[in-house]
């Protein structure tokens, strides 16, 4: 098997919804080949067991690796580039979590052809529709434009549903290995836009859920205080090793962090919150001028 593109697939307790994402793979309709590569993070509700039932019906095309213990409890924040991208042997590498899928079986071979057609491009997404789980209800992601996405865009605003990325397998390096980083998915679309131009498509062609099990929910319904302050660590990590990112974007979001953290903190009456009020006004100390309370103009 010559694989043109590797799909990569991140699991943890997706047992209610392998299945239709894996289906959504195997349902498309190309003229190359393309593999599965999947991770499993030692899911414990029986994704590991569909998994396998699943590889075992198609042996040349899904690939497992299914852990024992759990890496992300150990620190690892960044699956996909430590554990499926070195394995993935296709030109084009497309993601989609276990959780997640695919609503056309055209979605590939319409971002492929793209991609082979326009050589300056390393990656294109589309346009999503979400799935709130816990309410039962379906709506939109911020429509995407049949348009190049610059950095700065990319950066400051949740754009682009991870379900939708292809890009070019060649882009890849080890900055988005860190351990300082919350998530990959962000990050790889700034390696991206860095290493050639980034294009978005309005057809929707994907589905994003939210629900109960899921960490968007729960960072929807708690506030993770200990989230934000990795945050801090993440956004500092970009402004040093992402340089076509704008300074001021990032000091925009640390603020952003350490003032929650700070208001957090303060409603407690924990003397720490002073600490990231002073974090905050390092990094934007025009803030001093405005006021605590008055809303930041963003730059």
């Amino acid at each position: 098997m010559n694989p043109l593109v590797s799909i990569s697939c991140v699991t943890y307790n997706h047992a209610p919804f392998i299945r239709e994402c894996l289906d959504s793979f195997l349902i498309q309709k190309t003229n190359f080949e393309f593999e599965i590569i999947i991770h499993d993070d030692a899911s414990t509700d029986g994704t590991q067991e569909i998994i396998l039932e699943y590889a075992s019906k198609y042996p040349q095309i899904i690939f497992p690796l299914l852990q024992t213990e759990n890496q992300y409890s150990r620190g690892m924040n960044v699956i996909a580039p430590h554990f499926n991208y070195p394995r993935c042997k296709g030109k084009y590498i497309a993601f989609c979590e276990g959780d997640d899928y695919w609503t056309n079986e055209q979605k590939l071979q319409k971002q492929i052809d793209f991609l082979e057609s326009n050589l300056d491009y390393s990656m294109c997404f589309h346009s999503s529709k979400i799935l709130q789980q816990v309410k039962n209800v379906v709506k939109e992601f911020p429509k995407v434009e049949d348009r190049e996405y610059k950095t700065d865009e990319i950066f400051l605003k949740w754009l682009i549903p991870s379900a939708s990325i292809v890009f070019r397998s060649d882009i890849l390096d080890e900055r988005i290995k860190s351990k300082r980083l919350v998530g990959g998915d962000r990050v790889l679309t700034l390696l991206c836009a860095e290493k050639g131009k980034v294009m978005g498509m309005s057809d929707e062609m994907s589905a994003y859920r939210i629900h109960s099990g899921g960490i968007s929910f729960v960072r929807i319904k708690n506030l993770k205080v200990q989230l934000y302050i990795k945050y801090i660590g993440h956004f500092k990590y970009l402004g040093e090793n992402f340089k076509k990112i704008s300074p001021k974007l990032i000091a925009l979001k640390i603020v952003d962090n350490c003032m929650t953290i700070f208001l957090y903190y303060a409603k407690k009456g924990n003397p720490i919150a002073i600490k990231y009020l002073f974090l905050a006004f390092y990094y934007r100390p025009d803030l001093l001028w405005k006021g605590l309370l008055k809303p930041f103009k963003r730059k």
